[in-house]
């Protein structure tokens, strides 16, 4: 039995392209998001990092390949002949003490039109600030207060960091599973809120989301959105999705396409909001 759940993440199956050749799971826990994403796409080569050998040992059943290692240590325990189509990290990067460090390194490793597919929890969620302020915060046994989680993630922090190593966000989609309770929070601290100066309304949208989903693709410098110009730069979008016709070069934007289907989700008709690093007002 795997320490977490053996399911696959529908919000990460959605992102993978359907088109990718190798697809490399890093914290693959048991293959489940391989065997779902194996019956759209059955010629892929799928490759999984997993350091707990028990979860390691399930997911070699399912995947081509499973590496049972430490990322950090060991970031491409592959030897492979061509790089990789799509990576990607499923609540995982939190867990890791360099994180950027990672994604550095398995950047140089995307192939030209390769994708990378990221999930991490935020730190602005209601939940966090319900129990610091009732003295009940305290790490669990996993979920967001997860015992082995090193650090948490907030939508600047995650693109502060992702742009230092060269990472170019452009679009996040929020994992909202409880909106209610998030406006509910906001409405009972709404007095310390306004003395603050906070908008309750806009602390309600940051708070909502449990975590935030991320998919992107390689681009030069010269498309860097919002003036950030970094070599080998790589702009973040949805991995199904089209441009917006006329959209400027500095307000680049992605929208789901309503006509195609990835991982048999329809992209878009799960989320509450989606936006880009331009306008990132959805989320403030």
């Amino acid at each position: 039995m795997t320490r977490y759940p053996d399911f696959a993440n529908t919000d990460l199956l959605e992102r993978i392209p359907l088109t990718a050749q190798s697809v490399l799971y890093v914290g693959c826990n048991g293959g489940a998001l391989g065997t779902a994403y194996r019956r759209f796409n059955p010629r892929a080569l799928l490759l999984g990092i997993e350091p707990d050998a028990t979860a390691a040992e399930l997911a070699a059943r399912r995947l081509d390949r499973v590496a049972a290692v430490d990322v950090e240590r060991n970031p491409l325990p592959f030897a492979l002949d061509r790089p990789i189509d799509c990576i990607i990290y499923g609540d995982v990067l939190e867990h890791l003490r360099d994180p950027w460090a990672v994604l550095r390194r398995h950047a140089e490793a995307l192939s030209e039109d390769g994708t990378m597919v990221i999930c991490v929890p935020n730190v602005h969620h209601w939940s966090f600030a319900d129990r610091l302020l009732r003295g009940t915060w305290k790490y669990e046994p996993d979920g967001l207060l997860d015992e082995t989680h090193l650090r948490w993630f907030s939508l600047d922090s995650m693109r502060e960091g992702l742009e230092a190593v060269g990472l170019l966000p452009h679009d996040v989609s929020p994992r909202v599973f409880d909106a209610e309770k998030a406006k509910e929070f906001a409405t009972a601290i709404a007095p310390a809120l306004h003395n603050l100066g906070v908008d309750p309304a806009a602390y309600a949208r940051r708070a909502a989301p449990l975590a935030v989903c991320l998919a992107g693709g390689q681009a030069t410098a010269a498309d860097a959105v919002g003036g950030f110009q970094h070599a080998g730069a790589r702009r973040w979008r949805f991995a199904c999705a089209h441009r917006v016709p006329d959209a400027g070069a500095a307000q680049r934007s992605w929208r789901a396409d309503p006509d195609r289907r990835v991982g048999g989700h329809q992209p878009g008709s799960r989320y509450t909001a989606h936006f880009h690093s331009a306008s990132p007002a959805a989320f403030r």
